[in-house]
């Protein structure tokens, strides 16, 4: 008899698990807050990437809040999270609840409970968290909770700037081509000595693919969207404003244009920042602590990202996390109290201040920080957009063909444009 995988168990069992969900959480009703009296009983496992040390104050707070719920938080290896979960999921010994990604959204989609429009309506979705939240809205339910959002960034090295006598960092993405020159130095050998951004290579940049998935986002190109009946597809359009991107993005690994500013020969991107000798990098918001860590003297500022000139819209990449409901867990009503408290306001002032990333709820995005930093970490979460990565690391290698072999000259724009569109359209089903 043919030995069946853990992808092959899950799926034959899951449409039990989904079944049982939905009969007990219709029987149990759609219990807002964190009332102390009856309710759902049993314990609660939550798994999740997040530091075990940081996660424990908020997983107790949430535990107080329900008497006759026990809930715990493993923290799992980011590297193997999917496996293991898989695994666990196929063997009935999964979590109830578990913390994912935009990224990693569609991958886990058919393990998540969908909550029914009934308790939790996409209006409610709309009104209490960042736009970039609609991408939970699936076509049976709400697949999850927000709980925050680590916006993308550009940070700036001010004495690069004001040594070159630059008094503004660039806001559009064309004010490039003139600043390149002011600011770029090369040895006598002609290697770059400093340089102004981190564009056009593949291997050491940090976030390069981030950086050109979010221009085609900016220009209206995003790679993959939905229909009109919520279903992932590839709107990803061949041509004009993707060859545009890839010209843009790989102008400045170009020796012989005059915007030349990277090459292969560089350290790794957030390095070079870190020692002083990149003007712009391109990181997100979790990663201001590490910057001042490994370097207490950088001088560095923190700017929204560039955008499009002449358009309206206002974007920069955003990676979500959410809390979302195992279908295959035995408490689901129990699951769904606790799911609401990771995205109430007091979770989402916690995870900020411990984890440095800004949160996803509305009514904290209202108030105004003091602090230059933290305001335009709160303006880059609400203008923070994503799109649902069928498989990011496939999705990290069609981008890679795409910027090596455009740079190298092997491979026309428009030909690699058109490879990475047919990928794309073999990634998803």
């Amino acid at each position: 008899m043919q030995k069946l995988d853990f992808q092959t168990i899950f799926l034959i069992i899951f449409g039990i698990g989904a079944l049982i969900g939905f009969a007990l959480f219709a029987t149990s009703g759609s219990q807002g807050g964190g009332g102390r009296n009856a309710g759902p009983s049993g314990a609660i496992v939550v798994w999740g990437t997040l530091p075990q040390e940081g996660m424990a104050p908020l997983i107790t707070t949430i535990d107080d809040l329900y008497p006759n719920l026990s809930v715990s938080y493993i923290q799992k290896d980011a590297q193997t999270f999917d496996r293991e979960l898989l695994r666990a999921l196929a063997e009935g010994r999964g979590p109830d609840l578990f913390f994912v990604t935009d990224e990693t959204l569609l991958a886990h989609r058919n393990k998540l409970f969908a909550i029914p429009f009934e308790s939790y309506p996409p209006e409610t979705v709309r009104e209490t968290f960042i736009d970039q939240a609609e991408m939970l809205v699936d076509t049976e339910g709400v697949l999850g909770f927000p709980i925050m959002v680590d916006p993308m960034v550009m940070y700036v090295n001010r004495d690069i700037l004001a040594s070159s006598f630059v008094v503004d960092p660039p806001v559009f993405w064309d004010e490039f081509f003139a600043l390149a020159p002011r600011i770029v130095q090369k040895n006598d050998a002609g290697a770059l000595r400093q340089s102004l951004v981190a564009m056009g290579t593949f291997a050491n940049i940090t976030h390069g693919t981030d950086v050109l998935e979010l221009i085609m986002l900016q220009a209206g190109n995003p790679l993959v969207g939905r229909n009109e009946a919520r279903e992932p597809v590839v709107v990803f359009q061949e041509g004009g404003v993707a060859a545009s991107a890839v010209r843009f993005y790989t102008t400045f690994s170009n020796p012989a244009q005059p915007a030349y500013s990277w090459s292969t020969a560089q350290k790794n991107d957030q390095d070079a920042f870190i020692e002083g000798t990149l003007a712009l990098y391109f990181g997100y918001a979790s990663e201001a602590r590490l910057l001042r860590e490994r370097n207490p003297n950088l001088n560095f500022d923190v700017r929204m990202m560039p955008q499009m000139r002449d358009t309206q819209l206002r974007a920069t990449s955003g990676r979500l996390t959410f809390v979302g409901i195992s279908r295959m867990s035995q408490n689901i009503p129990g699951a769904y109290l606790v799911a609401q408290q990771f995205a109430q306001p007091f979770a989402g002032a916690y995870l900020r201040d411990q984890f440095f990333v800004p949160p996803v709820q509305r009514s904290l995005l209202r108030e105004t920080p003091t602090d230059p930093l933290w305001l335009m970490f709160y303006n880059s979460a609400i203008s923070a957009r994503s799109w649902p990565d069928p498989d990011p690391q496939a999705t990290r290698e069609l981008w890679r063909a795409v910027i090596q072999d455009t740079a190298s000259g092997r491979v026309r724009v428009d030909d690699a444009i058109r490879r990475m569109h047919a990928g794309l359209v073999q990634l998803l089903p």
